[in-house]
């Protein structure tokens, strides 16, 4: 029940309709106990910096941010927590009091979405990157800080691409722009919207009937479940990720962030999949027993 003594939370960007992150914050934020609700809205770019003062002036305790944000983001914070500034992309901003900390939960959400589903190593493995996002950069820097032997961007938009690759340059990891040239033990990552429902068809990669040995595809689109990219990848044999995870981990990592409460993330996924089985954003019927911790 919303009283008036409700607080809120947010996710901010534009398109929203594909989102299940307001469905993972209620359903977590029930569970925990608190008296908190999160909304979407959708916005613009250009209306970023009136949209986190008003939320502010509201009494939010925070909010997400979602495509086109999160880079537009860096410069509207007051403080901004590691590794978002190394990576360049915001995805998490806390208010405290007139304050807007900003942080990024995307490459650890990541990280722990691979270990957890692939578990092989990143070390010394090449790097397919396609996309140059603020959720490329997130994972590009999640990579780089796994010693990957090196990153290749591919991405429509070069200067935004050159911009990732400036981004990694205070790393070890070589990071250049390139083309789609598949490798052995490569680690392709589809960081774009490309694929996303209600575009699902699309495909923003052709593969090659013949895939080298060693190779992982990883899709960070979550909706559906299985992208035309990672079907194709399946058909040949190659291993795959979807975005289930990482979505699942960050919104983790955000919501301790905003409460300091740790919800568990093996019941916070049940939720996620059974909203994706029945194709829905409300809460599923899901039992809460864990949700405080695992």
């Amino acid at each position: 029940m919303i009283s008036p003594e409700t607080r809120t939370a947010w996710i901010l960007g534009s398109p929203l309709g594909h989102t299940l992150s307001p469905l993972l914050h209620n359903a977590a934020y029930r569970a925990l106990g608190l008296d908190l609700v999160y909304l979407p809205a959708r916005v613009e770019s250009r209306d970023l910096r009136a949209a986190l003062e008003g939320l502010s002036i509201l009494g939010a305790v925070g909010c997400n941010l979602t495509l086109p944000l999160k880079e537009v983001a860096l410069g509207l914070m007051t403080r901004i927590e590691p590794p978002a500034a190394e990576l360049g992309a915001i995805n998490t901003v806390r208010f405290e009091g007139g304050d807007r900390v900003g942080f990024n939960t995307d490459a650890w959400g990541w990280l722990r979405s691979w270990d957890e589903e692939v578990g092989q190593s990143l070390e010394g493995r090449p790097v397919l990157l396609l996309g140059a996002g603020g959720a490329a950069r997130a994972v590009a820097w999640a990579l780089a800080s796994r010693r990957v032997a090196r990153i290749q961007v591919v991405n429509r938009d070069p200067e935004r691409a050159r911009r990732l690759v400036a981004s990694l340059a205070r790393t070890d990891v070589p990071c250049r722009l390139g083309s789609v040239e598949l490798e052995t033990d490569m680690v392709v990552v589809q960081a774009t919207s490309v694929g996303m429902v209600p575009g699902d068809e699309a495909t923003c990669m052709e593969w090659p009937e013949e895939v080298p040995p060693g190779v992982v595809a990883c899709d960070l689109v979550y909706r559906p479940r299985q992208t035309r990219f990672l079907r194709e990848a399946s058909q040949r044999g190659v291993p795959t990720l979807g975005g289930v995870g990482m979505l699942v981990h960050q919104a983790v990592a955000a919501i301790e962030v905003f409460t300091g409460e740790n919800p568990c993330p093996v019941w916070l996924r049940r939720v996620a999949e059974e909203a994706l089985s029945s194709d829905r954003c409300t809460a599923p019927g899901v039992d809460p027993g864990c949700a405080d911790g695992c």
